[in-house]
């Protein structure tokens, strides 16, 4: 009953623990009822009543642990405080936040580039890193079958579209840098490709290597200013998967000249790098209208 096991607890006599089936000796006095009733422990043990669970609280198992576990810290010299502890919470701080990929500050091995470049520039390594080990596999295929079957006839087809767009890539980064910038080699990458081009086939060298000189290769998003008013334009062409669709000048370029009547152009055929811009769309019903 409560007033035998309060009673028990008074004199500190042992009573049985529900958890482990055995006597063992009570916690804390718990506050007595003038009936005997055990009311609740003290604030500090509990916040219910003890006939509610019938375990003692605290538990004296884990009491007994916690002075062992203290008293094996002692013996083996331990500290209680390590010497890298903060003396002050006001002195820990949170650790700072990575730079971004895409940050335009410069990055910290190559300062003469952000790190966006950087991030791009490790984007272009890695996709060239798979398309060279596939293009010398699909050469050494080729070179393999000798019998002009239609396997044959499609590996090499594939070949060639994958070498065209490696080299028209390689083109196209040559002729972004600056010219004051651009090296012999460069200068050689994009001698050979124009070689292959019929519009510049029956142009002589000396020409052509001139005419290198003034190429670039520029991206222009939708609402850039090309050209500001008042300025000397000799020509403009639009091309269009290698073949120039319209042209137009000489004219001084004025605000509404595109609304106004009067400008002439033209169209004509014309093969000039055979480079395919995917990302252009042209709607022939409207020669004026391009996404």
């Amino acid at each position: 009953t409560s007033s035998w096991y309060a009673r028990r607890c008074r004199e500190r006599l042992p009573v049985p623990s529900t958890a482990f089936g055995r006597w063992t000796l009570p916690g804390p006095v718990p506050t007595i009822s003038s009936k005997g009733r055990t009311l609740a422990w003290c604030t500090k043990c509990a916040d219910r009543p003890a006939h509610a669970s019938r375990n003692i609280f605290p538990n004296v198992q884990t009491n007994i642990a916690a002075k062992l576990n203290y008293k094996r810290l002692q013996q083996d010299g331990n500290p209680s405080r390590l010497p890298h502890w903060s003396e002050d919470l006001a002195d820990i701080r949170p650790p700072m936040l990575s730079t971004s990929a895409f940050s335009r500050r410069p990055h910290d091995a190559f300062s003469f580039l952000t790190r966006n470049q950087v991030s791009h520039l490790d984007v272009h390594l890695l996709q060239d890193k798979v398309k060279i080990p596939m293009l010398k596999g699909y050469m050494k295929q080729v070179m393999a079958l000798e019998d002009e079957d239609e396997e044959s006839q499609e590996l090499a087809r594939l070949h060639n579209n994958r070498y065209s767009h490696l080299e028209a890539s390689t083109v196209s980064i040559v002729l972004r840098k600056d010219r004051k910038v651009r090296t012999r080699k460069d200068l050689k990458v994009v001698s050979g490709f124009l070689e292959k081009r019929k519009f510049f086939a029956d142009l002589p060298e000396a020409v052509r290597d001139q005419l290198i000189g003034h190429l670039k290769v520029c991206r222009y998003d939708a609402g850039s200013v090309i050209h500001k008013e008042g300025d000397k334009v000799t020509e403009i062409q639009l091309i269009l998967n290698g073949n120039v669709l319209q042209r137009a000048g000489d004219y001084t370029v004025i605000r509404g000249a595109a609304e106004s009547t009067g400008e002439t152009s033209r169209r004509r055929e014309g093969h000039v790098l055979g480079v395919p811009e995917r990302a252009e769309h042209l709607d022939l019903a409207s020669p004026g209208v391009w996404e």
